[in-house]
């Protein structure tokens, strides 16, 4: 209902006009629009107060399909010599180009091929994204010159059709996704505040990333988004046993240490460069060896910089407890979970199970 009060404003309903022929009512974005229209119309040499019979509607509707689908094919052929191309991607063959000229005009964006793999930035931009704007726009000129060929009784015209193509687009795709795109960004930002606040944050604090090149501005560039958590499920499946890469002690920081700015574990070096204190190692026979510093406790249990000069509250703090190795608990059983739900298979099928009637 508010898209066709939307388009009975923008394309006209049949009122009175001069010469017996439909004018257009007042649509609410008039203000806005009407210039970005005159600035179209001008060059363009349309008049838009000129209606159309159904021949001269119909002609330019088929014109401009086809010079869309032959301007479409040839960029795709020809993206391998054409600016904005840095990735140098290769000519689209023939028929995967014919293929995806007509489906984009038509609509239908069929797409049989990886966008990244296979499109130049120039292909995406000025071919493909436009026409999912005009060929939107050819449709609904087409519905709403249907619409005026069966309401209309007097008149012997249905419109214009480059003014109902420019007013498809500009009074109602622009703007809707322009809409659209700010409500899913008020989504993007509810929706993460929403899980950060959840414990759907113990799995993105899983996701891993890596961008290439690793410094400087590059067009060629790329992302690699990974997730961890398979790894971190097999850990406690499977129990292992922990060692460092470089053959040293594991640092396993005590309460005093506190958290890393990152939210994670803090590392001895990291410490040092927060707090301002120096870290000694304290070789122990009996058990772990530590690295401590002398300081004080605050109120969160954490050493800090003494500022008293007599040395009151001054305490030596464990910061990192130094192991040669940590063997993970096993806290899953993966195996043993498969084969019960495995064996409830049966039995859940024999209770859901609805005989047809």
């Amino acid at each position: 209902m508010i898209w066709a009060a939307s388009t009975a404003c923008t394309f006209g309903e049949p009122v009175d006009g001069e010469a017996g022929l439909p004018r257009r009512a007042k649509a609410p974005g008039d203000r806005i629009f009407d210039p970005i229209e005159k600035v179209i119309y001008r060059p363009c040499g349309i008049d838009s107060e000129r209606e159309q019979r159904w021949t001269s509607h119909a002609l330019p509707l088929l014109a401009f399909s086809l010079v869309s689908i032959l301007a479409l094919y040839a960029l795709l052929r020809f993206q391998h010599v054409l600016p904005l191309n840095p990735t140098d991607m290769q000519s689209v063959p023939p028929a995967l180009a014919f293929n995806t000229a007509v489906s984009f005009v038509t609509n239908t964006n069929w797409q049989s091929y990886g966008g990244e793999t296979t499109m130049s930035y120039l292909t995406q931009m000025p071919a493909l994204t436009v026409q999912n704007f005009v060929s939107a726009a050819l449709g609904m000129a087409i519905l709403v010159a249907l619409i005026r060929g069966l309401t209309r009784r007097e008149s012997g015209t249905i419109g214009n059709f480059w003014v109902d193509l420019t007013r498809s687009t500009v009074y109602v795709l622009v703007p809707l996704s322009l809409v659209l795109a700010l409500v899913l960004m008020i989504f993007a930002l509810v929706f993460r505040a929403f899980v950060a606040n959840t414990l759907y944050n113990e799995l993105e604090n899983t996701i891993r990333s890596q961008t290439f090149p690793r410094s400087g501005e590059s067009l060629d560039a790329a992302a690699l988004v990974w997730s961890q958590a398979p790894v971190i499920v097999g850990a406690h499946d499977t129990g292992p046993l922990i060692r460092s890469k470089d053959g040293f002690c594991l640092a396993i920081p005590l309460p005093a240490a506190g958290k890393s700015l990152r939210g994670g574990r803090i590392t001895p070096g990291e410490w040092e460069r927060r707090r301002g204190l120096r870290l000694r190692f304290v070789y122990r026979r009996s058990g772990p060896s530590l690295l401590v510093a002398e300081g004080r406790l605050n109120t969160k249990g954490q050493a800090v910089v003494s500022r008293s000069k007599t040395g009151r509250g001054k305490v030596t703090a464990p910061i990192f407890l130094l192991v040669p190795q940590v063997k993970l608990p096993k806290r899953l059983n993966l195996d043993r979970d498969a084969e019960r739900a495995l064996d409830s298979l049966p039995g859940l099928i024999v209770a859901n199970w609805v005989e047809g009637r």
